[in-house]
């Protein structure tokens, strides 16, 4: 909903209850309340499950005339600034109903819904005013970036607060989005007369969801932070274009490949919540990019959000194809290793076609990694045409995809027999593609002169030496990969934690460990840039002397990269006594 509403403000009398100040506010894992210092008003926020539903509850001592006065801001959907609106009350339903005048229905089922609705659970009226509001933002202030907008107001919905003295008053505002007038009306008519059934489904279901977070321990504060964990991780959980991960709130309301993948084992299938898994699956091999002639052929979207994909990522896809593996190890799902296959083909053939070079390493953009902040004269960190960590995943990705090709060869079909052959030839091929990519990173790849490895290639081949993060995955990864061949099995049995086909030497990730816990790795997390580099920002946010994008990959510490740094740790084995690891 925030898509469509950009807030609201609670009127008592003529001064908004904002006005006085906010004493407090507890969010909790159905729901958020806000205490402000007018008549102690409490303020809940409440957004329903399955439902394109938002209930704001109202307690309050104050007796007397109320209004609640809607913002609408479509932002981050519509690039004009002040767009114009049609506003329509049902007098008779006591709903406000808004829409975009340029916006008149749904044509397609991946687009935006069309009407926002507003009900209130007791008698009420509509002041009309039609106005764009010109609006600051404190926190955007501070940071100097979107600190203004002009939502637009379309009046305000009028009430009194009644009932004893002794007793808070206790009023309901319900906000639903809907493809019709119709629809969205009367899902806003059910939130008032329905509220508690609401409450109780959602209630019912995060007791439940609590109650299995799937890790036991005796210490109570590891347990407690393991339940707010999970409980942080559901309230992102969303059906927006099928079942996908926020990347977060509220500023990231869509769906971004690599942090859905990133998040998925930990979001997911730790807490054995398989069908989801399967399904944010599903959902984003779903939006593949299928027109074969595009460069992005093959990939999985970077961001999708309704009305809008984009295929701007070079990792993304590969972590998609290394997560529907993992998908199928952890809950068993030997069938869905047939599903997904036509999916990891085509990323494979795309990259081939459009993405690969002569030694079979990936090309992309500058600011196609994980490190794409740009700012308007380019990226400020860019890392093209070939960074290490994205070598890395690719040969991985075609290492998973061989897996997945065993399993499914080997899955019995409904006659009881295996299934069809074919996919024992992609396995090979795929393998012998890894075994390239693999032979082609080392010779590129390693820096001799650090004992560690470049972080990317230039598009003229020169190796770029700068100290990033970004080589930790040349630790974390490959030993997770799943073993797709006798060999390799034999290889780890050996002693060989790398396997017959492993990307570095035992002696040369010793070197990527040092190097990384010499230069990246802090005391309070890994720095995406190391601090002895000239290009180094040790502030986040100052303002006076550069944008805080411009920190955002070269010096903020990314608390994502301790996962894959502890990895590298514990399966490498011990670093150099040169210097003390935080870790």
């Amino acid at each position: 909903l925030h898509k469509f509403i950009e807030g609201w403000d609670l009127v008592l009398g003529d001064r908004p209850a904002a006005v006085w100040g906010l004493r407090n506010a507890v969010v909790l894992p159905q729901s958020m309340t806000r205490t402000y210092i007018a008549d102690g008003t409490t303020e809940t926020v409440f957004l329903a499950d399955d439902e394109n539903l938002l209930l704001v509850s109202y307690d309050s001592s104050w007796r007397g005339p109320a209004s609640f006065v809607p913002r609408v801001d479509i932002r981050s959907i519509w690039e004009e600034v002040r767009p114009e609106y049609d506003v329509c009350w049902e007098e008779d339903d006591g709903v406000l109903c808004i829409r975009r005048s340029d916006h008149p229905a749904r044509t397609r089922t991946d687009d935006w819904p069309v009407w926002l609705a507003i009900a209130c659970d007791r008698s009420a009226a509509f002041e009309r005013e039609c106005s764009h509001r010109a609006t600051t933002y404190a926190q955007d202030s501070a940071r100097r970036s979107m600190a203004s907008a002009t939502p637009f107001v379309p009046g305000r919905i009028t009430f009194r607060f009644e009932g004893e003295e002794s007793f808070a008053a206790t009023v309901t505002m319900a906000i639903a989005v809907g493809d019709t007038l119709e629809q969205a009306k009367t899902l806003a008519l059910r939130g008032v007369t329905s509220e508690l059934s609401f409450y109780d489904a959602k209630m019912r279901r995060v007791c439940d969801l609590l109650d299995r977070v799937g890790v036991a321990c005796a210490d109570s504060d590891y347990a407690y932070a393991l339940r707010w964990a999970t409980s942080s991780v559901d309230s992102l959980i969303m059906n927006q274009l099928g079942v996908g991960i926020f990347a977060g709130l509220h500023w990231f309301p869509n769906y971004w490949g690599r942090d859905t993948f990133i998040s998925l084992p930990g979001a997911c299938l730790c807490r054995g919540e398989f069908g989801v898994a399967r399904e944010v699956l599903r959902t984003c091999a779903g939006l593949q990019n299928l027109d074969e002639s595009d460069p992005s052929y093959g990939r999985i979207p970077n961001l999708a959000m309704p009305g809008e994909v984009y295929y701007n990522t070079a990792d993304g896809t590969w972590w998609f194809v290394r997560k529907a593996l993992e998908y199928v190890l952890y809950s068993g799902d030997v069938e869905f290793a047939t599903e997904v296959l036509p999916a990891v083909e085509r990323a494979i053939v795309g990259a081939m076609l459009h993405r690969v070079d002569d030694h079979a390493l990936i090309r992309h953009g500058d600011a196609e990694t994980w490190m794409d902040a740009v700012g308007e004269d380019g990226p400020w960190s860019p890392r093209g045409d070939r960074a290490v960590e994205i070598q890395v995943l690719w040969r991985e990705a075609l290492l998973a995809g061989a897996r997945l090709a065993d399993i499914a060869v080997t899955r019995p079909d409904d006659s009881g027999e295996g299934a069809s052959g074919a996919d024992d030839d992609r396995a090979r091929r795929w393998r012998e593609i890894a075994d390239r990519v693999a032979e082609s990173f080392r010779a590129a790849f390693w820096n001799a002169e650090k004992s560690a490895l470049y972080d990317r290639l230039t598009a003229d081949g020169t190796p770029d030496d700068r100290d990033r993060p970004n080589q930790v995955f040349a630790l974390s990864l490959p030993d997770d990969a799943i073993p797709g061949a006798e060999e390799e099995d034999e290889g780890r049995r050996s002693g060989n934690v790398a396997g017959a086909r492993g990307l570095l030497t035992p002696e040369q990730r010793r070197g990527v460990l040092d190097r990384l816990m010499a230069t990246c790795v802090l005391p309070h997390g890994v720095a995406s840039l190391s601090p002895a580099d000239p290009e180094f920002h040790p502030v986040h946010l100052d303002l006076d002397r550069y944008h805080f994008d411009e920190a955002y990959h070269n010096g903020d510490v990314w608390v994502w990269l301790t996962g894959p740094a502890r990895t590298s740790a514990v399966t490498t084995g011990p670093v150099s006594q040169t210097h003390t690891s935080p870790l």
